[in-house]
């Protein structure tokens, strides 16, 4: 009896060393605005993670935006606009850059770097809408979409008194 002990105990004892350093897989799940990350090892680590998100208000005044892409109808004749791509409107985009400031304010830069103060303000609780004043021209933004690095909306544009223009644009965040 003592000498199946003797022979067993080793091969128990090694049994038992292995199982009870057995180290475990790491597992996290993807941190979204508010994750549980959980991490399995010899120590057990459980925790939550909370990411502020930013509202709407928040996205659009937090960095300046600049034009990325414009689709449009302006006297029943389309172009476009693709940054670092083609251009068939006849304005130059590349400069165009859109700096929105806390309280309704901001400043608009045009083809030509020419700075002008804007005046702006979200006209629906939904902040789907914004209204913008610049040089003393008033346009609505509508199906204002701001999401990430992104800016979407469209406007109806009044040129030379003809209201049968569309614009849609998409602005992006300057890092």
């Amino acid at each position: 009896m003592k000498t199946i002990l003797l022979f067993c105990a080793p091969i128990l004892s090694a049994a038992l060393l292995f199982t009870a350093c057995k180290k475990e897989s790491v597992t996290t799940s993807p941190v979204t605005p508010c994750a549980t990350v959980t991490i399995h090892d010899t120590i057990r680590i459980h925790d939550t993670i909370c990411l502020p998100s930013l509202t709407k208000p928040q996205l659009l005044v937090q960095k300046t935006w600049r034009v990325d892409y414009v689709h449009q109808l302006i006297n029943g004749v389309f172009s476009n606009y693709s940054l670092g791509g083609a251009n068939t409107t006849g304005t130059n985009y590349d400069n165009y850059r859109f700096k929105f400031n806390t309280g309704g304010t901001g400043t608009v830069t045009d083809q030509f770097n020419n700075n002008y103060p804007m005046v702006w303000q979200f006209t629906t609780s939904d902040f789907r809408t914004i209204q913008l004043t610049v040089n003393g021209r008033t346009d609505v933004w509508r199906m204002v979409e701001l999401s990430g690095n992104y800016l979407h909306a469209s406007t109806n544009l009044i040129l030379s008194g003809n209201s049968n223009n569309l614009q849609t644009h998409r602005l992006i965040q300057i890092p």
